[in-house]
């Protein structure tokens, strides 16, 4: 909406409708530009003149003897409104004005007194006023004053013989909460901000903690399954096959953020959503703020932090293969000042897979401490230790399972593995984020990341090929089960950001500078064994590991 030089909001009108300079001598004078003349003097080289708008800044109502007193209070002088009455509502619309209030934008009130349904003030588009009363019989009787800085509406309720029948004038109010569980109005992934997104303009999509409860989930390849553009798998390359894969608009995701950082994943488990506050997908090319992030998108986690007010709570998660799953969340404050605060994230999983002597055991501990050193000085510590054994999953031949097998059909939890296969991840990640306010405007943001990710005890016997009985099916071992045969990658990465806001004019700015490092090894040493072939339909499992067919060892460091 346009304003004046003193920030005064105007409303613009056409020349066209403007009174002659002959039926303008007799016109009141109007202020423009801070300056008082009569509306017929302006320039006739303007094709436009601006009209003050009157700021409605305060709504009260009062019960009186015979009814109601509704009060406006305003900025100026309010013209006298319009009335009319449409079915039980008698409206008044007041031109030239909007309604400022401070806490909302629309005022309401129902049942305000026996006879009135409701009152109803709110800013139409074309620059007006309503003012809305529904009697709950009839329209009520009002009567309107206009005061310096004030308009007063005083009225009684309708009596029902009074009310004229009008059964195509009907008022519908419908009035409405919204839960702010599922409502997330800034994500921080797009810009390195906590920026409304509104504002950004990007697809971006956040999936709260809310719906990761009431959906019961506990990884990410599950939770974005919903989201549009996204599909999900699983790295079958990996020895445990529980490394999960994101493409978003049909292009791999190589890049995943933790808090808007990148994170170095390697060889390990899925991202668990115990200490999770929230995921923010963004759609489209992400490199100018990430680097090497992905074409199609990337996903942030956002991870959960400590509370001011204490917050303990403790769960029991069971379903299907034998799942048992305890965890706790623990927050609040370590001092009397409530400068020191934490935050404690744990669980324990026992389960089975929906495959023969499947197993997903895991373990998982992630504590966050929050040290608010002064005013404006910030330091937040966490850390994440995790651990977990699970079957790999070794596969089943096509034969059998989509494509017709004479033998017969090839049940799904048919396991071509040994029972005894597991394959064991560790992972380590530690690291601080310092943030200094110097004003209220700039700010300086320093973070580091240390991860140490590692695959030991991995074995798995693979299917390879289906021999021409159609039941026979050749395997080979996949060993990787001492401190030379393992997968390795840990790395380092840490940022330092300044952000100010600053304006130009009636523009306003958010500036971010920062550099980014990294360093990132990874070491990967596998053998592959030979092993007896298996009956798919009738398995004799207890087969041991024969000689090196080959053996893959590769070393990768990564500095950015």
């Amino acid at each position: 909406m346009p304003s004046d030089s003193a920030g005064v909001p105007t409303a613009v009108v056409p020349l066209a409708e403007l009174p002659t300079p002959s039926e303008a001598a007799a016109l009141p004078t109007a202020t423009l530009a801070d300056e008082t003349r009569p509306m017929a003097e302006a320039e006739p080289s303007s094709t436009m003149v601006q009209v003050q708008l009157i700021a409605i800044t305060n709504v009260q109502i009062e019960e009186t003897a015979d009814g109601f007193s509704l009060r406006l209070e305003a900025d100026g002088e309010l013209a006298t409104p319009a009335t009319s009455v449409t079915g039980n509502a008698a409206i008044a619309d007041i031109p030239n004005a909007m309604l400022q209030l401070s806490d909302r934008e629309e005022f309401l009130a129902s049942n305000p007194v026996e006879g009135i349904s409701l009152i109803d003030v709110m800013t139409l588009s074309d620059n007006v006023v309503r003012i809305a009363i529904t009697g709950a019989d009839a329209p009520p009787v009002i009567n309107i004053s206009v005061e310096t800085m004030r308009l007063t509406v005083s009225g009684t309720p309708g009596a029902p013989t009074a009310q004229v029948p009008n059964e195509e004038a009907i008022q519908v109010i419908v009035t409405g909460e919204q839960d702010d569980d599922y409502f997330v109005p800034n994500a921080s992934a797009a810009t390195r901000t906590d920026t409304p997104i509104r504002d950004i303009p990007q697809s971006i999509q956040v999936v709260p903690q809310r719906v990761l409860e009431d959906r019961v989930i506990t990884n990410t390849l599950d939770t974005v399954r919903t989201v549009s553009g996204i599909t999900t798998g699983v790295q079958s390359s990996a020895p445990g096959s529980s490394i999960g894969s994101i493409r978003i608009r049909g292009f791999e995701s190589p890049t995943r953020l933790r808090n808007g950082l990148r994170e170095i994943i390697g060889r390990t488990t899925d991202s668990d959503l115990t200490n999770l506050e929230r995921i923010e997908i963004i759609k489209g090319p992400t490199s100018m703020l990430y680097g090497n992030g992905g074409i199609g998108g990337t996903v942030n986690l956002v991870t959960k932090q400590p509370l001011a007010n204490p917050f303990y709570e403790i769960s029991f998660l069971a379903g299907s293969y034998d799942l048992y799953r305890p965890s706790i969340d623990l927050s609040g404050p370590l001092n009397d000042e409530r400068t020191v605060l934490y935050r404690l994230n744990a669980f324990y999983q026992d389960s089975g897979r929906f495959i023969d002597f499947g197993r997903d055991d895991r373990w998982f501990v992630a504590p966050v401490l929050s040290w608010q050193i002064s005013p404006k000085t910030n330091l937040t510590l966490e850390a994440l230790v995790s651990r977990q054994e699970v079957t790999g999953l070794a596969g089943l031949p096509a034969v059998g399972t989509v494509l017709p097998n004479p033998n017969g059909d090839i049940p799904i939890d048919r396991y071509t593995g040994e029972p005894d296969d597991l394959a064991t991840y560790r992972d380590l990640r530690i690291g601080y984020d310092l943030e200094h306010r110097f004003s209220e405007t700039w700010s300086l943001r320093n973070t580091f990341r240390y991860t140490d990710t590692e695959t030991v005890g991995a074995s798995a016997a693979i299917a390879s090929s289906l021999a021409p009985d159609n039941r026979t099916l050749n395997r080979f071992f996949v060993e990787a089960d001492d401190g030379t045969n393992n997968a390795v990658n840990d790395g380092f990465i840490a940022t330092t950001d300044v952000v100010g806001n600053f304006s130009t004019g009636s523009i306003e700015h958010q500036l971010l500078f920062g550099v980014e490092y990294t360093q990132q090894e990874e070491e990967v040493n596998v053998l592959f064994r030979s092993i007896a072939p298996i009956d798919i339909f009738n398995p004799d499992y207890g087969a041991s590991p024969g000689d090196v067919l080959f053996g893959i060892q590769t070393s990768f460091w990564y500095y950015n």
